[in-house]
């Protein structure tokens, strides 16, 4: 009967240990707010993903004015594909819903680095 105890006891520390662990060095915490864009700016945020590699995709964009007011949205199913794929299909599909709503300053976020550099790039 002891050993049960015990059994259940060294259990008990063990779970402990593996849950309870203090952050380490590296652990960083992040704040994140959205923001509006400049006076006269409109903002286009921005997400594509997809279910597998390759899988089925959507895009995702909503535009806001500077007053922090929706002014456009939309989503929609993407073919089968890779999330960096639908991550440009997204870029491209809100670059056309900006065209096609007049809007001239607009300020793009996404949440990729990659799709944003080869955005910025200028050659």
């Amino acid at each position: 009967m002891f050993k049960a105890f015990n059994l259940i006891d060294d259990m008990i520390k063990i779970r402990n240990d593996v849950l309870i662990k203090k952050p380490t060095p590296s652990s960083f915490e992040t704040q994140i707010a959205w923001t509006p864009p400049c006076q006269h700016w409109d903002k286009l945020n921005i997400d594509g993903s997809a279910l597998g590699a390759p899988g089925p995709a959507g895009s995702r964009c909503v535009f806001r004015g500077e007053d922090r007011n929706f002014l456009f949205g939309e989503a929609l199913p993407i073919q089968v594909v890779n999330a960096m794929v639908a991550k440009f299909s997204v870029v491209w599909i809100g670059l056309k819903a900006a065209l096609c709503l007049n809007f001239h300053k607009i300020i793009i976020e996404i949440d990729s680095k990659y799709v944003h550099q080869v955005i910025s790039e200028r050659e």
